[in-house]
C-alpha cells in the first residue's frame, strides 16, 4: 500500500507542520502494512497478494491456484474463500464467490498453516466484529478526532499568551466603556444630592456661628504650644471638634468615640470680636452632619486634586461660603471663572498681578519638616481654577507660602508646598486625608 508523500515548503508555520504530522499519523493507521517479517512476529497474519497475469506467465490468479501455492492443495480454496468473503479491498471490491475473477493487488487472508515463498505477513487492521457505522470505520474516525484534538491543543499552546492579552485588553476596554456609560448618570445623581443637602445646610443660619464659637472655645482650652482642632462636625444637637487635642477635655466638652471633643450645640451664641481669627468654612458632610474646616490652620496652600471639572465646582462652592460667612476677607480669582463664583470675587489674568496684591516675594518652602498646625490671621483668599497652567499654579503657591504671608491659596491641581490636600472625585465626593474621611462636597 502506497502512502502519499508530503512536499516540503520553505519554512512552513509550526501550526501547519503540526497538522501535517497529525494527518500523516492518521493515514499510517489505516493501511494493512504488508511485511515480510518472520512468522513468529507477534500480532501478524498470513496473507497473499494477488498477482497479475503478467506476473504469472499469462494466467490470472484463481483461488485453487493460490491454495496450491500456499496450502499444498487446490481443494483448500474453500478455506481461503471463507476467510475473505465480503472483506473490502483497497479498490472497493470484495470477494463474493469462489470462482470470482481476482483483481491484481487484492490482499487475501490465509489460514495459519499457509507457507511458501508467496506467503506474506501483515498486521490485521480489521476487527472480528464489524466496527463500522454507515460504512465509516470507527478506528479511523477516532484517529481523525485525535488528530483534530492534537491540532487544537497545539493552537492553544501557541496562542495562549496572545489570547490572554486579548482577553485582558477586552476586559479593560469593557470596564472603561461601562464607566463612561454610567458616569453621566452618576454625576447627575451626585450633583442632585449635593444641591439638596446644600439647601438644607444653608437653611441652618445659626450653624456657622455655633461652629465658630466651638472652635474658638476649644482652641482657647489648648496650650499655645499645642495644635488646636482644625475641623468641626455640626449635628442637630451638638458640635464635635477634630482632631481631639492630646489632653482631657474641659467641661462642657466630652471625649467621644471619633477622636474628638463633643459638646451641646449653642442656641443663643453671640459672636465675639476676637473670634475673627477663626475662619470655619463648610466643606461638605452627610445627611446627618455638616463638616467645617478652619482656614486659619491651613498653612497657606490647599490643593484640590482629583477630577478637575468637579474640583472647579467645589472651588466655586467654597468661594460662595467664604464670601457669605467671612465678608471681611479679600477674595481674588486667577483663571477661568467656574459657574457659581460670586460676582464680588476679583478677577486676575496672571500671577504677576497677584504678586502686587499679595505682597513682596520672600523665601519659601525652606523647612523640610512642617511644625504642628497653628492658627494665624488671614488677609485674603486667592482661588486658582483648573484652566491655569502648572507653572502659574506653582507661582501662586510660592507667593502665598512665603514666610509671613497672610493669604491662603485654594488651587485646583497639585502644587509644591501644599501640605493640605483634598481629593475630589467625579461623583461629587471629597476625601480629606488629615481627617481620614470621605464626605459629600459642598455645593
Amino acid at each position: 500500500m502506497n502512502l502519499p508523500s508530503a512536499g516540503r515548503t520553505a519554512g512552513p508555520p509550526r501550526i501547519l507542520s503540526g497538522l501535517l504530522t497529525a494527518l500523516l499519523a492518521v493515514l499510517t493507521l489505516t493501511g494493512p502494512a504488508v511485511s515480510t517479517a518472520n512468522a513468529e512476529d507477534k500480532g501478524l497474519i498470513k496473507v497473499y497478494v494477488v498477482r497479475s497475469a503478467a506476473q504469472n506467465g499469462g494466467a490470472a490468479d484463481t483461488l485453487p491456484e493460490i491454495a496450491q501455492r500456499t496450502l499444498g492443495s487446490p481443494a483448500r480454496s474453500q478455506d481461503i474463500f471463507t476467510l475473505n468473503q465480503g472483506r473490502a479491498q483497497t479498490d472497493g471490491g470484495a470477494l463474493t464467490s469462489p470462482d470470482q475473477t481476482l483483481d491484481p493487488g487484492w490482499i487475501l487472508r490465509l489460514p495459519d498453516d499457509a507457507s511458501g515463498p508467496f506467503v506474506k505477513l501483515a498486521r490485521d487492521n480489521s476487527t472480528s466484529p464489524d466496527t463500522s457505522v454507515g460504512g465509516i470505520r470507527i478506528p479511523i474516525v477516532l484517529a481523525v478526532l485525535g488528530g483534530v484534538l492534537l491540532l487544537l491543543l497545539t493552537l492553544l499552546i501557541l496562542l495562549r499568551r496572545q489570547a490572554g492579552r486579548l482577553a485582558r485588553s477586552f476586559g479593560r476596554a469593557a470596564k472603561t466603556l461601562g464607566a463612561r456609560i454610567v458616569a453621566p448618570g452618576r454625576r447627575r445623581r451626585g450633583r442632585r444630592l449635593r444641591r439638596n443637602l446644600a439647601r438644607r445646610w444653608h437653611g441652618d443660619t445659626t450653624g456657622p456661628g455655633a461652629v465658630r464659637a466651638a472652635l474658638t472655645e476649644a482652641a482657647g482650652a489648648v496650650p499655645t504650644a499645642s495644635a488646636g482642632p482644625v475641623a468641626a462636625d455640626l449635628a442637630s444637637d451638638g458640635v464635635r471638634v477634630l482632631p481631639a487635642p492630646d489632653l482631657p477635655p474641659p467641661p462642657p466638652w466630652q471625649a467621644d468615640g471619633e477622636h474628638g471633643w463633643l459638646r451641646p450645640r449653642w442656641t443663643d451664641h453671640v459672636p465675639d470680636p476676637d473670634e475673627t481669627v477663626c475662619r470655619p468654612v463648610r466643606v461638605g458632610g452627610s445627611a446627618d452632619r455638616q463638616t467645617f474646616v478652619d482656614l486659619s490652620y491651613c498653612d497657606s496652600v490647599v490643593a484640590l486634586t482629583g477630577d478637575p471639572a468637579m474640583a472647579d465646582e467645589v472651588l466655586a462652592a467654597l468661594l460662595a461660603e467664604i464670601t457669605t460667612y467671612h465678608p471681611d476677607l479679600r477674595v481674588a480669582m486667577l483663571g477661568a471663572r467656574p459657574a457659581g463664583v460670586p460676582e464680588r470675587v476679583g478677577q486676575f489674568r496672571h500671577s504677576s498681578e497677584l504678586a502686587r496684591l499679595i505682597g513682596p516675594e520672600q523665601s519659601v518652602f525652606d523647612a523640610p519638616v512642617l511644625p504642628a498646625a497653628q492658627r494665624h490671621r488671614l488677609s485674603g483668599v486667592v482661588a486658582v481654577s483648573a484652566s491655569v497652567s502648572r507653572p502659574e499654579r506653582a507661582e501662586v503657591a510660592r507667593l502665598c507660602g512665603a514666610r509671613g504671608n497672610t493669604w491662603l491659596a485654594l488651587v485646583v491641581g497639585d502644587v509644591p508646598g501644599a501640605h493640605w490636600r483634598c481629593e475630589v472625585h467625579r461623583d461629587g465626593t471629597m476625601h480629606l486625608p488629615w481627617l481620614d474621611r470621605t464626605l459629600i462636597a459642598t455645593a
